[in-house]
């Protein structure tokens, strides 16, 4: 009775206890440890704590807390706690029921490199016994973890944070299911079987979702392959209890989209699915025929696997594909690839890859290994055909991916001949080094369609051969043409496409284009180009003529987004007999023969061409990227039609040709004329050049405050000499002028100003001193018109210092103001000293019969040989009043007096022809009163009537004075003074014996005749000449 007492307390504090929380006993962790060894195969286990407790159902629950798991150079399984769930069992029973199993914080770790899992029947057998004989109703892992872990390196986690649930309904239907975190984000895996007859096979179903390629990559320690994309595993598997795994039947998915690195593997038009059978008898896997959607047709696989069936763990396959060519969608296409993949040696051998078919042939065979961490593969192969499409698709991902991806875009379509393929690739990504391929691929190809690079014409009917080689890729056309649209083409010659460095970050491409055809096409192509707009140079192709050969070189980097400003141009355009059809800055371009260099981002345009009809030669520099300097040198050689048809009117002032050179430097334009073929006439200022003499004009233009400024002007022409700046408007009309230099001899010190405004063009000139020869020559020697534009308003004043004249004479103190318009003067008033002390007026202004002049001078000797007249006369008065027309002829009067002839040889010739009084012979006179009317114009002074009277004689004259021929004919009476005085004092009423027109008509004097060059005529007398009475009439007046 005590006894059982005791024994009831005993059990009672033993169920209070167990209610309390895990009773952990040392035997018993020790004890379960043992049979865990025992049976984990040569792992070692260890545990920690390991007791029971009472669960508040009242059954008892077995607690193992610290478990850890070690296989050498296997697995590393640790747990932070397991529960089993028990039931009391029946007196007689030999199991312990079991209702479910919890594990918590499991983390598995793979420590390689012999990993091996457990075999897939072991695993499903010992579930169906948990579940048959202990009764197992439900399984939990609360979280769970799969990571690989290397000596010397960071854990890699493949899987973490998995939920893992599982039950059994009805005691024969067992459904489990896994999520956590995969390398792409959440997966999942869902496991369904049927708990079958005991002793019959168990058939247990499977999914997986939202699994990627790097986790099973990353699973079999094969980061270095970055692989990824979508994949997905559903099936069965059928484990009798004798036999094991009996069959197997399942299905892989893959893509669409899978990537290699940065590379994506675009051939799959839809995801593939890969169907398999486990076949028992022959120990093989079967891959039951499966369709590959390309992106071009599709792909029928079928074959076989063989896994490791002794200790040398070496799998082989033989795996067949046909179906339609991946070309043209129609023609049949057959291939084989067969091999071995030995896991122990980590070794793939393919030793045979052929793929056969209308159009297509292609052999290979290749090894690869990834042992310890490192890597290398080697491929050879021949293809006597294949069209390009074909090459997209075979070439490897890993090799060269930039010229890859060049390959897929820009190659359109053409068939590859003799092709040889060499690769090698090394590397251990997983070390941190890196996958670099050495690759050699050749190949020929014929009607070829590519572009060089994005937005480029395409090429048609290419005929050449490509190489990758190491580190270098090159395409070498022979020939084609480039289609530029609207039925226009180039022909192109040798050219080559190359890839210098395929192993850089951003490769660059390197293009070199030999094309010929017409000029049209030839701006078609221009204006493709990413620099045509920033040249400002886009004619219409379709009004263009000419021809074109171009040798370009390109460079550009083979990405997908580039500046137009990446891209570097080189090479060379000749355009022959071009013509644009428009005008170019305003400018009809015809027949040009132009050379466009490019080269340092600029266009260098040079050459001959006709401009507005006139030959040119062409000198243009542009910048390709908008941005630097643009200049231009334009070379011309023009007539004054040609110039006038620049818009510069010049009339008489330019006889022959100019050579004008323009310079644009972008900013401003810089002007160059050479005067040299051209005679120069300059009648305003006195000033001609003739022909065959140097002379050269310069000056900058440039865009300022709405017009244009003509700046750095320099004129110089033997010795003329101007220099300054001139305003235009917006219009091209002038503004205004600031000469500081205004010089046509050497002596010359003057300077202009002028200014447009209120309807006239106002003018001043002010200087120390003037070299008036050539101005008064030229205004003495003018036959038409005034030398002024008709249609220029212009208010002319100066002043200036001293004035050099003919034969040495100078005047002082000039000052002149007039107004000028409709081509003559209208207003005028001028006065100036002589160096004598004499001095000049000269006033001009309307009257009722045209413009009336006014000319007073003192000291006129010295004007008249200012003028370059008449040189032997010294002081003197005169006065000039007169009326000039509107044909610019004046008619006009002069009185003078007091004037001295001095060593006048004509004068001693008719004073010896007289032979008569005390003056014979006498070359000097002093005129005391002289009257002329005169007419002055066209260069021609004509003297209706001249009296000259002096103390000695006295003398008519009348005839012209052509200064423009430099020529006279003068002719007159001389009568010396002793006659006329006899006459006079013996007559006693004047006029009756003289002017009665009795027996004697007149006196006998002496007739003269002056005619040749006015500077040396020939003088002719006739001594006994008759003088009317009407001349004595005069010559008496004058007295």
């Amino acid at each position: 009775m005590i006894l059982l007492a005791v024994t009831g307390i005993a059990v009672s504090f033993l169920a209070w206890r167990l209610l309390q929380g895990p009773l952990f006993l040392p035997f018993l962790a020790s004890r379960i440890e043992a049979i865990m060894t025992a049976d984990a195969d040569g792992a070692v286990v260890t545990i920690g704590l390991a007791g029971f407790e009472i669960a508040d159902d009242l059954n008892p629950e077995l607690v193992i807390r610290d478990i850890r798991l070690e296989r050498p150079n296997d697995v590393v399984v640790s747990v932070n706690e397991m529960r089993v769930a028990a039931r009391w069992p029946a007196p007689t029973a030999n199991v312990i029921p079991v209702d479910g199993v919890m594990l918590d914080h499991v983390l598995v770790s793979d420590i390689g490199p012999e990993s091996k899992l457990p075999p897939l029947d072991r695993v499903i057998m010992a579930v169906r016994r948990a579940v048959e004989e202990n009764g197992l109703r439900f399984f939990e892992i609360r979280s769970f973890g799969f990571g690989v872990e290397r000596p010397g390196k960071a854990r890699r986690d493949i899987v973490s944070d998995v939920s893992v649930t599982g039950s059994v309904r009805d005691g024969r239907v067992i459904e489990a299911q896994a999520i956590g975190l995969g390398a792409s984000g959440a997966v999942s895996v869902r496991l369904a079987a049927d708990l079958p007859a005991p002793g019959a096979p168990i058939v247990v179903n499977g999914e997986t979702r939202g699994f990627d390629l790097a986790d099973i990559a990353s699973a079999a320690g094969r980061d270095d392959l970055d692989l990824s994309g979508t994949f997905g595993l559903t099936g069965a598997v059928t484990v009798d209890p004798e036999k094991g795994l009996t069959a197997a039947g399942w299905q892989v998915t893959l893509g669409p989209s899978l990537h290699v690195g940065d590379s994506d593997l675009d051939a799959l038009a839809a995801p593939v699915r890969l169907d398999f059978t486990w076949n028992p008898e022959k120990r093989a896997i079967s891959v039951n025929p499966s369709p590959v959607v390309l992106s071009s047709g599709y792909l029928l696989v079928h074959g076989e696997v063989v896994p490791p069936r002794d200790a040398n763990q070496l799998w082989t396959f033989d795996v067949a594909l046909e179906g339609q060519d991946v070309l043209s969608g129609i023609r049949t296409t057959e291939g084989r690839v067969a091999g071995s993949y030995d896991a122990k040696a980590a070794l793939f051998v393919m030793d045979d890859m052929h793929v056969e078919g209308a159009g297509i042939s292609f052999t290979a065979a290749a090894r690869a290994s990834h042992r310890d961490g490192g890597s290398f593969a080697v491929l050879s192969g021949v293809s006597p055909r294949l069209p390009a499409a074909a090459l997209k698709v075979l070439w490897p991902t890993t090799v060269a991916p930039e010229v890859r991806d060049w390959v897929g875009k820009h190659i359109h379509s053409g068939l590859i001949s003799n092709a040889t393929v060499d690769l090698s690739v090394r590397g251990d990504r997983m070390a941190g080094g890196s996958v670099v391929p050495d690759a050699t691929i050749a190949f020929d190809f014929s009607e070829g369609a590519f572009m060089p690079f994005d937005g480029a014409p395409l090429i048609h009917d290419a005929i050449g051969r490509g190489k990758l080689s190491g580190n270098r890729f090159e395409i070498a056309v022979d020939s084609g043409w480039v289609d530029l649209g609207d039925g226009r083409r180039l022909d192109m010659g040798p050219s080559t496409f190359v890839v210098p460095a395929v192993d850089a970050k951003v490769p660059d491409g390197e293009v070199t284009l030999r094309l010929s055809g017409p000029a049209a096409a030839g701006i078609a192509l221009w204006n493709r180009l990413p620099f045509a707009e920033a040249a400002d140079f886009s004619p219409d192709p379709a009004d263009v003529a000419g021809d074109v050969k171009a040798d370009l070189s390109i460079r550009l980097p083979l990405a997908d987004d580039i500046a137009d400003t990446d891209i570097v141009y080189n090479g060379r355009i000749d355009l022959s007999g071009f013509d644009p059809g428009t005008p170019i800055n305003g400018r009809a371009v015809k027949r040009g023969n132009l050379s466009i260099e490019l080269s340092d981002g600029t266009a260098h345009v040079s050459g001959k061409a006709l401009i507005d009809g006139a030959p040119a030669d062409v000198f243009l520099t542009r910048p390709l990227s908008g941005e630097g300097e643009a200049k231009s040198v334009v070379k011309l050689d023009l007539d004054a039609a040609a110039i006038k048809g620049y818009g510069l009117d010049l009339g008489d002032m330019l006889d022959g040709v100019v050579s004008v050179e323009m310079t644009d430097n972008g900013a401003s334009r810089h002007v160059s004329v050479n005067l040299a073929k051209a005679d120069v006439n300059l009648p305003l200022v006195g000033f001609r050049k003739p022909a065959g003499k140097p002379g050269t004009l310069a000056f900058d233009l440039s865009a300022r405050s709405g017009g244009t400024a003509v700046t750095n002007l320099a004129l110089k022409a033997g010795a003329a000499e101007v220099e300054g700046q001139v305003s235009l408007d917006g219009n091209g009309d002038f503004v205004g002028a600031n000469l500081t230099k205004f010089n046509f001899s050497a002596a010359d010190r003057l300077a202009l100003k002028a200014s447009a405004g209120d309807g006239a063009l106002k003018v001043t000139v002010n200087g120390s001193r003037l070299d008036a020869r050539s101005l008064v020559g030229s205004l003495l020697r003018r036959t038409t018109g005034t030398g002024i534009p008709g249609d220029m308003a212009l208010d002319l004043s100066a002043a200036i210092a001293n004035v050099s004249g003919e034969g040495g004479e100078q005047l002082d103190g000039l000052n002149l103001s007039s107004a000028i318009s409709g081509g003559r003067i209208n207003n005028l008033s001028l006065t100036v000293q002589t160096s004598g002390g004499g001095s000049a007026s000269a006033t001009l202004q309307p009257g009722a019969r045209g413009r009336d002049l006014k000319v007073e001078a003192g000291e006129v000797g010295r004007i008249l040989r200012f003028l370059g007249v008449y040189r032997r006369v010294y002081g003197g008065r005169a006065t000039l009043a007169g009326v000039i027309d509107d044909s610019g002829i004046l008619t006009a009067g002069i009185d003078g007096n007091h004037w001295k002839v001095v060593e006048e040889p004509a004068l001693a010739q008719l004073s010896t022809a007289s032979r008569n009084g005390p003056t014979e012979g006498l070359s000097t006179a002093d005129i005391g009163r002289l009257i002329f009317d005169v007419k002055f114009g066209n260069g021609v002074l004509s003297i209706g009537e001249g009296f000259i009277r002096t103390e000695t004689a006295g003398l008519t004259m009348a005839g012209d004075v052509d200064f423009s021929r430099n020529a006279l004919r003068l002719a007159g009476s001389y009568l010396p003074a002793s006659q006329l005085d006899s006459v006079l004092a013996a007559i006693p009423l004047l006029g009756q014996t003289i002017f009665a027109g009795g027996g004697r008509s007149g006196l006998l004097g002496v007739s003269y005749r002056l005619s040749g060059p006015i500077d040396a005529p020939s003088l002719s007398v006739n001594p006994l000449s008759a003088i009317a009475p009407g001349i004595f009439r005069r010559l008496f007046e004058l007295k």
